[in-house]
């Protein structure tokens, strides 16, 4: 549930910076959510190969990640990864001119 709140602020503040670069919001939004799990599953992938040593089984994989609170801590970060990722990129972009400045 933090995590999908987290996306959400994460977009937020990259809608805000889409905007003052003149570019579509609601884009930069999804882009920056979708960046957001795509790392938080990748960085959950790559956890899970180096730490996990039980069966592999969804049930006990989210049973070990949910006894480890700094796993769910660590996915949070891999995720942030993907909203950095999204940020970069428009701050790279030239702000457009408008008329009269």
């Amino acid at each position: 549930m933090f995590e999908l709140l987290l996306s959400i602020f994460c977009a937020y503040r990259n809608a805000i910076l889409a905007k003052q670069k003149g570019q579509n919001t609601i884009v930069w939004g999804i882009i920056t959510v979708v960046a957001f799990f795509i790392t938080y599953s990748i960085g959950g992938g790559i956890l899970v190969t180096i730490m996990y040593k039980g069966p592999m089984q969804p049930e006990a994989i989210s049973e070990y990640i949910l006894s480890k609170p700094v796993l769910g801590v660590t996915l949070m970060f891999f995720g942030l990864g993907g909203y950095l990722l999204t940020r970069y990129i428009l701050e790279k972009m030239q702000n457009v001119k408008k008329e009269g400045e």
